[in-house]
């Protein structure tokens, strides 16, 4: 019997890829353009399909392997039951769809909503990779108290790291990754240090893998074109990074990088400045290190003082799932 939070998992797989794989593989197949294509792809890439014979062949044969995939999952939803076989080949499928989807993106092929599908892809194809190898998988009852026994284990606060740097690409991960770090934190305080290291060298490190996907200052200004709506709601973040990079230089990009807010604006200000990015990446590393063991030290000492962090954090170390952490840490 699987527990519920993989049955959800399988199911979520099998209805992202059941409605969008048909619905695509109809649309490669009458050969008509989408009005909705140009939010996901370049207008080059739709018309290149649709005047190219081979394009649309590899595209049916795509299309038409997503929805065995999803029809395998759906089986193994429905019947409760798992093949490792199977689902070790589509995490792996999934993981080579993750990169190069990204690669996609970095090539200006697809757009921002694309790419977060692929980031999800990529870490999707881990945990169902990861749950093939463990003995008893994720198969559990009790799943949130369970999940979190997890933070106990020394792969914890790299695993976190990783979706640290994924969060780069999806933006959408800032609240659930403060509350996985708390948790880390919380249940083995004294690896609060290897914890704030983790997270920081993901972030820094997948800024750096951003940087290059993009090509530059100019790809992730044009890619990530919400962050940079000086009306929209990153407006404090790109007034106090201009502000800092210019008066500050390297200090400055370091002060930013402790701030709780997203590191686009500092990097695409601090290149067009003449910054280099190794040492935008190293300014962030720094700076993230600090934040991070300042975090890790007041969920310890003074957690009504995380908000300045964000809600997450402060009800990661005040709430349930701090006192589910803690709980876990004792009995154990």
């Amino acid at each position: 019997m699987q527990s519920k939070l993989m049955l959800n998992l399988f199911l979520f797989t099998a209805v992202q890829w059941g409605i969008f794989a048909p619905l695509n593989l109809v649309k490669v197949l009458i050969n008509k353009p989408s009005p909705m294509a140009k939010h996901f792809v370049s207008e080059a890439s739709e018309s290149c399909q649709q005047s190219c014979d081979i394009a649309r062949l590899w595209a049916t044969l795509f299309w038409s392997g997503q929805i065995a995939f999803a029809l395998g999952f759906f089986s193994m939803y429905q019947s409760k039951k798992e093949s490792k076989e199977f689902l070790r080949v589509a995490a792996i499928q999934k993981i080579m769809v993750g990169i190069l989807l990204m690669k996609g993106f970095r090539d200006g092929v697809i757009h921002l909503p694309i790419t977060s599908a692929g980031a999800l892809e990529f870490v999707l194809g881990f945990v169902f990779l990861f749950h093939t190898f463990t003995e008893k998988g994720l198969a559990f009852d009790n799943n949130w108290k369970k999940l979190l026994q997890f933070t106990s284990e020394w792969w914890y606060p790299w695993v976190v790291g990783v979706l640290s740097a994924v969060n780069n690409f999806t933006l959408v991960l800032s609240g659930p990754l403060s509350i996985l770090f708390i948790s880390g934190v919380l249940a083995k305080p004294e690896r609060k240090y290897i914890c704030a290291i983790a997270n920081a060298l993901g972030a820094a490190l997948g800024m750096a893998a951003l940087v290059y996907v993009c090509g530059g200052e100019e790809g992730i200004r044009s890619r990530f074109s919400i962050i940079f709506d000086e009306q929209g709601k990153y407006q404090w973040a790109l007034l106090k990074s201009k502000e800092l990079v210019e008066a500050g230089g390297i200090p400055g990009a370091v002060v930013i990088s402790v701030l709780p807010i997203v590191l686009h604006p500092l990097v695409v200000f601090g290149l067009f400045l003449g910054m280099s990015a190794p040492v935008l990446i190293m300014c962030i590393l720094a700076g993230r290190i600090v934040k991070y063991i300042i975090m890790g030290q007041l969920a310890l000492e003074a957690p009504h003082l995380l908000s300045f962090f964000g809600k997450a954090a402060a009800s990661a170390a005040t709430g349930n799932a701090a006192g589910k952490a803690t709980k876990i840490t004792k009995i154990e």
